[in-house]
């Protein structure tokens, strides 16, 4: 085999430019994952069948094609996560609304003051969570709390595989004392809809322990025992804007609307304890918040789908501040699907933004929707795809390797 053919086997006109003497001159833009996923698979030497990763004319390509299959398993293993973790807070989170009017507090010794206003809205939560003698209640949910927020770690851009091996060459670079600015990483790479979703689900557990909290002090608890009820929730409106900010960015609308909605129930909740005047100011947030998600609601129906029960149900505590807002039934049928559909008989599908879904029965597309994530148009009609949609192949065989408890 000579090098003319063993480069057309490794397809090295996609990856390089080639001057008019025929020798390699620049690099190309590599092409993402998601847009080639039938011809971006591992090659190996066609006469031997060996590994070409340490042959330095094909090393690259050979190191990027397995940058793109880590990544794959990377996205595969956070859609299972965070669907278990979604359905185990959904669960906890009713059971604490349906706990609530049986609750008896343990009488205190002397009264106490109650406030959530630190930074750390988990040390807040938690001292007030003991000295209300409620650690057994809020057991299960605070575990799971860590586990979220250590999921969120887990699912940043810094640790995926294509920022840690930047990060890994930086770091050579610098140690070489090499000029690092030229080599930038392209963050179209990165993928934000695990962090994202994963933001959001850490928001939707704190606001849920929060609400509980508030609802037992104001209902359950006699002035004998707690004199004081403060609240200020910068900590969750500061996580809440950046996901907000970051789902803006993304095109990720249905984060936008999650963001405002929890804008919305930190104003409702603040009010309960604010004065008249901050009242009104607060009354109006929720009211702007909810507003913005239901435009949301009506523009982007397809990705933003259950969250219009959810913000007529934040609403509802305008009228009734201890109303307990608990993820809407269709919400929740997304979570649940979001598990099921790792292990479907059906065929996954990238839409326009790159972004994947899953087509049931068949698995060709026999009618035409909107993509569960930017509303781009997807499926398509008698078993054609719609324009810019491609098949994901490579999801399909990371998923057959995962199994769902």
């Amino acid at each position: 085999m000579t090098v003319t053919s063993m480069d057309g086997h490794m397809d090295m006109g996609k990856h390089y430019r080639y001057g008019p003497d025929g020798s390699i001159r620049a690099l190309n833009t590599s092409v993402p994952f998601f847009e080639d996923q039938d011809e971006n698979k591992l090659r190996l030497c066609p006469t031997c069948r060996g590994s070409l990763r340490d042959t330095c004319r094909y090393g690259r390509i050979v190191r990027r094609t397995l940058l793109d299959e880590s990544t794959k398993k990377f996205i595969n293993w956070s859609n299972k996560e965070l669907g278990a973790l979604s359905i185990e807070l959904n669960t906890l989170d009713r059971s604490l609304v349906a706990s609530l009017n049986d609750l008896q507090l343990q009488q205190l010794a002397a009264p106490t003051d109650i406030r959530l206003t630190t930074a750390s809205l988990g040390e807040s939560l938690s001292r007030a969570a003991r000295t209300l003698f409620l650690a057994s209640r809020y057991k299960h949910i605070f575990a799971l709390r860590s586990r979220i927020h250590a999921f969120v770690r887990q699912v940043s851009e810094e640790e995926q595989p294509f920022r840690r091996v930047w990060d890994f060459c930086q770091d050579a670079r610098r140690r070489r004392q090499t000029n690092a600015s030229s080599f930038e990483l392209d963050d179209s790479v990165l993928q934000t809809k695990g962090r994202l979703a994963a933001t959001s689900l850490g928001l939707r557990c704190d606001l849920a322990i929060v609400s509980d909290l508030v609802a037992i002090v104001k209902n359950k608890a006699p002035a004998t025992m707690v004199r004081s009820l403060e609240i200020e929730l910068a900590d969750v409106r500061q996580r809440a804007t950046g996901l907000l900010q970051d789902a803006e960015n993304s095109r990720r609308y249905v984060y936008v609307a999650e963001g405002h909605l929890f804008l919305a129930r930190c104003a409702a909740i603040e009010r309960t304890t604010a004065s008249d005047t901050a009242s009104a100011g607060l009354r109006a947030d929720v009211l702007l918040h909810v507003e913005l998600v239901k435009n949301l609601c009506n523009e982007y129906p397809g990705s933003t789908r259950g969250l219009m029960g959810e913000a007529e149900e934040v609403l509802k505590l305008l009228k009734d501040p201890f109303y307990n807002v608990v993820t809407s039934e269709e919400r929740l049928a997304v979570m649940q699907a979001m598990v099921r559909e790792v292990g479907a008989t059906g065929h996954w599908y990238y839409c326009v933004n790159g972004h994947p879904f899953t087509v049931g029965e068949c698995g060709g597309p026999m009618q035409e929707s909107k993509c569960p994530e930017c509303d781009a148009p997807v499926g398509g009609q008698n078993h054609l795809a719609a324009e810019g949609v491609r098949h994901a192949g490579d999801l399909e065989a990371e998923f057959r390797e995962l199994s769902v408890g």
